[in-house]
């Protein structure tokens, strides 16, 4: 169910809606063409977009037939989705159960390095302003993730903390070449995926953002072992992938100066400005 139609989706029967300006209208018509859907039996519904309390009554109204729902709309991360919701209008009872809203997704795209003319980190030192600066929060992101991902979020020993492998990191060259534009060709994205569990739903039902993410980054058992967004940016830039640059641009900056000057203080200072 789309408002509009925006292309054709192969295996799937698309239902237009009509956009007016109009609520009530809107909330009639919204009805009629979930009637019309659930007249067709579906297993899976896809609303376009909510963007609006009555799209989002719509979702949830599905899911409580049975069916599988997918939906898309516009925030910043995917922990954040419930709230979204919650912003809309929908009932606390509804959004925080976790038999109804099963997963949280969250994606961006980002500029692909240029295989063919992309400069290895060593060559980029002196070409790239800051570059000390870029690196050191690469080197702290990267360290890090690999320590949450084996430790988790309680305090523990940061003697542990390891020197990661940076020999795969490399900058685009924006003078480009033949095969690419600026030093960039394709896209991939950059995505985090919550399993909604009744423990995560908890944590946002309360209000407790930062225990959420803890809980859904910590490893099994104790959590669920998931990767944000900025992890699997991390992890592309460590592949060769991914610009740190790039990846910061969408997302921001790859470690805090508090985790900056924690990985300084055990593995020291590695790069320094030229």
């Amino acid at each position: 169910m789309e408002d509009p139609p925006e292309g054709g989706v192969k295996g799937a029967r698309q239902i237009g809606v009509s956009s007016v300006t109009d609520e009530k209208l809107r909330a009639r018509l919204l009805s009629e063409v979930m009637r019309a859907s659930l007249r067709l039996d579906p297993d899976i519904v896809m609303l376009g977009e909510i963007r609006d309390f009555e799209t989002a009554t719509m979702a949830f109204r599905l899911a409580l037939t049975g069916r599988q729902v997918y939906t898309t709309l516009h925030v910043y991360s995917a922990l954040a989705i419930p709230q979204r919701i919650r912003d809309l209008g929908i009932e606390q009872y509804l959004v925080y159960d976790h038999h109804l809203l099963r997963g949280l997704f969250s994606q961006r795209l980002s500029r692909k390095l240029c295989p063919h003319c992309k400069i290895h980190w060593k060559e980029a030192a002196k070409i790239i302003p800051n570059y000390a600066e870029i690196m050191e929060r690469t080197r702290a992101g990267a360290v890090m993730m690999k320590y949450h991902r084996a430790f988790g979020f309680e305090p523990n020993d940061r003697k542990q903390l390891d020197e990661p492998d940076l020999s795969n990191i490399y900058f685009s060259d924006v003078r480009g070449c033949d095969k690419c534009f600026e030093g960039r060709s394709g896209r991939t994205v950059l995505v985090e995926i919550v399993d909604a569990d009744s423990q995560v739903m908890t944590y946002l039902r309360n209000a407790e953002m930062d225990k959420a993410r803890e809980y859904w980054l910590t490893p099994q058992p104790e959590g669920l072992g998931g990767t944000s967004m900025l992890w699997h940016g991390i992890e592309k830039v460590l592949e060769g992938m991914l610009s740190p640059l790039d990846t910061e641009f969408e997302l921001g900056p790859l470690a805090t100066k508090h985790e900056i000057t924690e990985v300084q203080k055990v593995l020291g200072v590695k790069y320094e400005s030229r």
